[in-house]
């Protein structure tokens, strides 16, 4: 993979992510926020897969940067990707905190 590329890594997260393979996909959600500090989408992705693993504070951080670049982008992507938060909490057997409920919503 070709280091100035980007997406290639945001999107290589999202395959790891939707395997369970959450680690890697941390791993290449930060690549690809090192190489482009403004990648909202980078930010979204691993502020929910920090929450998948529980790791709230670490969450919270990066939806936040995400929505502090382009709100509308993290709104969207929640919502095309789940119905609702329940649906979020019973995909991942987690309970969201309701400091990301209310940023999500």
């Amino acid at each position: 993979m070709r280091p100035d590329l980007l997406h290639p890594y945001n999107n290589r997260g999202n395959i790891y992510r939707k395997k369970g393979e959450y680690e890697q996909a941390i791993r290449d959600y930060t690549v690809a926020i090192e190489r482009n500090p403004e990648l909202v989408v980078a930010f979204y992705n691993r502020g929910m897969t920090w929450l998948i693993l529980k790791e709230c504070e670490k969450a919270r951080t990066d939806i936040t940067t995400a929505i502090e670049l382009k709100e509308n982008i993290v709104i969207e992507n929640f919502w095309k990707d789940y119905e609702n938060i329940d649906d979020f909490e019973q995909k991942h057997k987690v309970k969201m905190p309701d400091e990301l409920v209310n940023l999500l919503t």
